[in-house]
């Protein structure tokens, strides 16, 4: 690992394009950008401590360097700053897009784009042994329609000697909430093609696959028809039009919040009357879930009045 020397007052000349918890990113140039270390960091109890970050380990550095190469969708880092003579930072691609809390009002083909990216990025460093523990929207940007996962260098990326089975788990399951968090999606559809299937059976903790982070996406981009229902919504007119067309039905409520036995009583209510709820959504965050979803065709029930939902 080579080290690049700057100094201060060359720093203080430089943009600043961003801040995370570990370091400060300023802009070099349009390809090149310097991180530069924080002193100290906040631990979990909210104190101050020296940052890890700057007492690295050059083994792993030189791990890390030589697995990225193997990269094709992602890069790590490039060479270590030192300022003023000593170590202090890395070299890393500037990157010209925004981070990935800045879509969640994007069309959904987009999202759609965006997290089977994130899928194949993702996948390609676990395959070469590199794994983000830390892995979120604001560590995700988006340049240009491309994915760039970013932060990859601090102490949150496990480079072990040997594939590891629970860093692989700790990855796979931050690329999938991160997808989730995108779509602002209810995180038991992973779990089957209804809301009851995870609290029928009990799979409160589970560790993903990759596999069935792409089936929830191929799930995702098939168009569908929903049915929308509400608190006095006629069951007789509900099963009569579930008969006929095969809708995936939403249970609209003014609930801010509810609780897991209200969840239950809903699930249940609906079920001895033959109806299979897929979801349920407050009022407030009806469009929005719609929005995130391939809609074919969309109804509303209230009351025995079936209206077109706009």
């Amino acid at each position: 690992v080579t080290m690049i020397h700057i100094t201060t007052l060359e720093l203080t000349k430089l943009r600043q394009v961003g801040q995370g918890s570990f370091g400060t990113v300023f802009q070099k140039d349009d390809h090149t950008a310097y991180k530069v270390y924080h002193p100290f960091i906040e631990a979990v109890d909210g104190s101050l401590i020296t940052n890890p970050s700057l007492t690295p380990s050059h083994s792993r550095l030189s791990l890390l360097k030589c697995r990225g190469k193997k990269l094709q969708y992602s890069d790590i880092f490039q060479d270590c700053l030192a300022i003023d003579g000593k170590f202090g930072g890395i070299v890393i691609p500037f990157y010209d897009g925004y981070t990935l809390d800045h879509f969640f009002d994007a069309p959904f083909s987009l999202k759609m784009d965006l997290s089977r990216q994130i899928l194949r990025n993702g996948s390609e460093l676990i395959h070469n042994g590199i794994y983000p523990l830390d892995f979120k929207l604001k560590n995700v940007m988006v340049e240009h329609g491309n994915i760039r996962i970013v932060d990859l260098d601090d102490l949150h990326t496990r480079v072990p000697l040997i594939k590891n089975g629970l860093h692989k788990a700790g990855t796979v399951s931050g690329i999938s909430q991160t997808i989730i968090s995108l779509f602002q999606e209810n995180y038991y559809h992973f779990f089957g093609p209804t809301i009851a299937d995870l609290l029928e059976r009990k799979r409160y903790s589970y560790t993903y696959r990759l596999d069935e982070i792409a089936a929830y996406l191929d799930d995702k981009s098939k168009e569908r028809d929903y049915l929308i229902i509400h608190d006095g919504s006629d069951i007789d007119t509900i099963k009569g039009l579930t008969h006929s067309h095969p809708y995936h039905i939403i249970y609209s409520h003014p609930k801010e919040q509810y609780s897991k036995d209200y969840f239950l009583y809903i699930i249940q209510t609906l079920r001895e009357n033959g109806i299979s709820l897929y979801d349920m959504t407050p009022d407030h965050f009806l469009d929005k879930m719609l929005s995130n979803s391939a809609v074919h065709d969309c109804i509303e029930v209230h009351g025995k009045q079936i209206t077109k939902h706009i």
